[in-house]
């Protein structure tokens, strides 16, 4: 009795470690996600949003100039080029949605684990030049 007692906790407790380790993750593609589109690097500038894709334009860098879009491809989340060529961004992503909100770029994001982010980026619309 006593080791069907241990194996059933010992069971638990790497299931726990395992949800633990899921919610980890998905917190680490967020972070990562938003590494990427807030990038100074990049510096990119939002010029078309709708609520599956978004279009970005670098302002700085080698690539000045060049249009990115954002949007989903297959459960995860992609940065890609007119050109081709893709590279994910986020994984298990089961919705997303993108807004414009105040100037700037509003990505809401749930993950096949239930987890829900959401936030309101650095990239903005560029101000018109009078």
């Amino acid at each position: 009795m006593t080791s069907i007692a241990i194996v059933s906790i010992q069971f638990g407790l790497q299931m726990l470690n395992g949800q633990s380790q899921q919610r980890a993750q998905g917190q680490l593609a967020w972070y990562y996600l938003l590494g990427e589109i807030e990038s100074k690097e990049y510096h990119f500038s939002l010029t078309q949003v709708n609520k599956s894709s978004v279009e970005l334009k670098q302002a700085a860098g080698k690539l000045k100039g060049r249009r990115f879009i954002l949007a989903g491809y297959k459960e995860q989340l992609i940065l890609t080029t007119f050109k081709g060529g893709y590279l994910p961004v986020m994984r298990q992503v089961v919705r997303f949605q993108f807004r414009e909100e105040h100037h700037h770029l509003r990505i809401m994001v749930t993950t096949k684990q239930g987890q829900q982010f959401s936030a309101l980026t650095s990239v903005e619309v560029p101000h018109e030049k009078s």
